[in-house]
């Protein structure tokens, strides 16, 4: 039988509740290299050399072994079987559907891009399943469709007729095709004022 209490009290591990215990290896843990710091804390406490690849499950692993320890209150039967429990523990937590969620990678969800051209533009913008231009677009295509109709045009078209353009190649509604148009014009320096 292994006494873990004065080790867990040296590492500000608050063993006297389950929560306070994992609140505590949270703090400890972190978000800066959990993978080292997780296997840190589970060398000083428990006396195993383990090694982690993914930081949430070293993060969750570390919050598994403080949920055990402050179950059996620091009284340690089995270094090796408390740790193997804790990570059988922490896997059926990050596998189960309801915390999937969190533990989701980028890489593991493959979206398909939509993309959409801009008339008399060579500009393609990503757009939302909805159809919508994804945020960030709307500017690129009201600055490509100023340049084109405003700037370059040998007849440039006025500020009316410009926002009837960005409601109509853009898709945006009058007060949105205003507001861009007016950023374009200040970005080209053709607003005066403040």
């Amino acid at each position: 039988m292994l006494n873990v209490t004065h080790t867990c009290e040296r590492m500000e591990i608050d063993l006297s509740s389950v929560t306070r215990a994992i609140q505590s290896v949270r703090e400890i843990v972190g978000e800066v290299e959990p993978t080292k710091t997780a296997a840190k804390l589970i060398k000083s406490v428990l006396s195993l050399d383990v090694k982690f690849e993914d930081g949430d499950v070293a993060r969750v692993t570390a919050l598994a072994v403080a949920e055990a320890l402050a179950r059996c209150k620091g009284e340690v039967g089995d270094e090796a079987e408390l740790y193997a429990a804790a990570v059988k523990r922490a896997q059926e937590h990050m596998d189960a559907p309801r915390n999937r969620w969190m533990y989701a990678k980028a890489e593991d969800v493959e979206k398909p891009v939509e993309t959409k051209s801009i008339e008399g533009t060579d500009l393609k913008v990503v757009v939302k399943a909805d159809g919508k231009i994804k945020r960030g677009g709307k500017q690129q295509v009201a600055d490509a469709l100023f340049k084109k109709h405003v700037l370059e045009s040998t007849t440039p078209c006025d500020n009316a007729c410009f926002v009837q353009i960005l409601m109509k190649e853009a898709g945006m509604s009058l007060a949105g095709a205003r507001t861009y148009a007016h950023n374009c014009r200040k970005a080209a320096g053709m607003v005066n004022g403040k």
